[in-house]
């Protein structure tokens, strides 16, 4: 149940646990007041998640942090410790994207396939009108990648250029012109009774996929998924975040501009592995990871 003021909480032999909202905090600051901002997200009752470095000057801080701690003097006492450089932005926890793609894949088996692959052919051009910037966010995530001394084939399964770029419109092409695996008979059977049964593809709902650190991954596979009307929540390697996130905007402009269901397609970005293990277990959400 929902306890929203002390009148409505129960008698305490009726309750088995406590759950308080919990959300996703982001803190981006400058690499000398990492300590202190960890010791006041401490106090604060937050778990630590990740750190990633975004050069050799700046640095990202992942925690999850209760919202009753953070609504009162939070955001005051971050930017007394680290002289008004911090920032801070939060999010609710991956429960909230549950829910979220659970209700865009309801909405998203009612789209035509026309407007699905029609939004397919406009992210590719898009891809190409804004390869600039895609550019500019995957040699952010190469030039940390070498500063992390990461291995060559390790960079360069990383690294996009005007060819991979090329290619991963030629994908979405690819992709926007396949059938739709969508409303297809496999088998009909007739009863002696004289009723027919057949077996047709439906879509599976929400997808989970993992993967590392080439981008081309989530091109791919949130075409695959819309192109299937499965919802899809994505969750890319730390390494490949700034590139992914180019990508994931760029989509959403298509997607916005051909009036599809919000948020049927979604990125996981705090780069932390605990929501791997939150993914797998969301099973009232996610129907296959």
């Amino acid at each position: 149940m929902n306890v929203d003021t002390p009148a409505k909480m129960p008698n305490k032999g009726e309750i088995s646990q406590i759950l308080e909202p919990i959300v996703a905090a982001e803190i981006l600051t400058p690499k000398e007041y990492i300590g202190s901002i960890m010791t006041l997200c401490q106090k604060k009752r937050g778990v630590y998640k990740n750190t990633t470095y975004l050069s050799s000057e700046k640095a990202q801080l992942y925690y999850d942090l209760p919202l009753a701690e953070i609504i009162f003097d939070f955001y005051d006492k971050l930017k007394s410790i680290s002289s008004g450089y911090a920032s801070f932005d939060y999010d609710f926890k991956i429960l909230e994207v549950g829910k979220k793609a659970h209700s865009a894949a309801l909405a998203l088996s009612e789209i035509s396939d026309t407007t699905i692959s029609e939004t397919l052919v406009l992210f590719s051009s898009f891809i190409q009108r804004y390869k600039d910037q895609i550019l500019r966010a995957n040699d952010e995530d190469v030039q940390l990648a070498i500063l992390n001394n990461s291995s060559k084939a390790f960079v360069d399964r990383l690294k996009l250029d005007d060819d991979r770029i090329n290619f991963l419109q030629t994908v979405m092409l690819d992709v926007a012109k396949q059938k739709s695996p969508v409303d297809q008979i496999l088998e009909t059977n007739k009863r002696p009774n004289g009723l027919e049964i057949s077996k047709i593809t439906t879509p599976i709902g929400v997808i989970g996929v993992i993967f590392e650190s080439r981008p081309n991954v989530f091109c791919d596979a949130a075409a695959l998924c819309l192109k299937s009307k499965n919802a899809s929540i994505l969750k890319p390697g730390s390494d490949a975040l700034k590139t992914v996130q180019a990508l994931y905007d760029i989509l959403a402009m298509a997607l916005s501009e051909m009036e599809m269901p919000e948020n049927c397609v979604q990125i996981l970005r705090s780069g932390s592995r605990e929501e791997v293990r939150l993914l797998v277990n969301m099973t009232d959400y996610v129907d296959v990871v």
